[in-house]
């Protein structure tokens, strides 16, 4: 793009245009976020929807001073929500895409508050007293994702839909077990993340005497003890993928996250 000073100097109707192909709610609440801090920021003269896939803000702004500004903000932020959603921002002169062609499985950071991150702390401390045997089930952590691997069947969900999982499993503990420790457990779970707030494919329930976890079409069937030992291997790998996003956060993008 080339443009002269006084061209520059000279307010413009930009386009910023949102790719929501891929529709997650982690990718719904980015776009959310980003019509606020463009209202908020500037003058949004009009929004639409176009073919049921693109949001288009339409701003009053020099072309040079948004992109200057947003780049790094919408980095950021798409990075904050873990959301892989396009952005592409459009003047006269041509587009500038702000997006990162990292591919769906690249690494992702959620970023959760410190007294947050230390609650589920507190949870896995307690659900490890629990557990007696050395039985395992095996995880895996990595790129904000928690993997499973059972006999012939791999899968993963990410960690904010962990931290979930381990909610459900303290519930379902507490539905056969009475036990009103289970409960609270749950309670300050779901104070984190609920199970609304994340696209979860999961099933549970109970066959004979285990406790089966159908997840992304892997099934589990797991005692009791296992299921605490599962739990604490979901809020063990949440609470080192947060902790690390938060060093991240402040280290890299200069970002106090309190």
């Amino acid at each position: 793009m080339q443009m002269n000073m006084m061209d520059r100097k000279a307010m413009s109707r930009v386009e910023v245009v949102v790719d929501r192909k891929l529709s997650t709610i982690r990718d719904l609440r980015f776009v959310e976020w980003l019509g606020g801090w463009l209202r908020m920021r500037y003058k949004v003269v009009d929004v639409r929807l176009l073919n049921l896939r693109f949001d288009v803000f339409y701003v009053e702004v020099d072309m040079f001073e948004l992109v200057a500004e947003v780049y790094k903000v919408v980095q950021f932020m798409r990075w904050r929500f873990g959301a892989r959603v396009p952005v592409v921002v459009c003047g006269d002169d041509g587009c500038v895409d702000m997006s990162e062609e990292d591919g769906l499985m690249s690494d992702l950071m959620f970023l959760v508050p410190r007294h947050e991150v230390e609650k589920l702390e507190r949870v896995r401390d307690e659900v490890k007293k629990m557990i007696k045997s050395g039985e395992k089930v095996h995880m895996l952590g990595e790129g904000g994702r928690v993997w499973f691997y059972l006999d012939d069947c791999k899968t993963y969900i990410y960690v904010d839909e962990a931290v979930v999982l381990s909610g459900m499993l303290l519930d379902k503990l507490y539905e056969e077990a009475g036990q009103e420790v289970f409960r609270e457990l749950r309670d300050r779970v779901f104070e984190v993340f609920k199970p609304g707030d994340v696209e979860l494919d999961v099933s549970v329930g109970k066959i004979l005497d285990k406790i089966y976890v159908e997840l992304n079409g892997c099934v589990m069937f797991l005692t009791h003890e296992e299921v605490l030992d599962v739990i604490d291997g979901l809020l063990s790998l949440s609470v080192m993928h947060f902790t690390e996003s938060i060093i991240i956060a402040e280290e890299d993008w200069g970002y106090e996250w309190n």
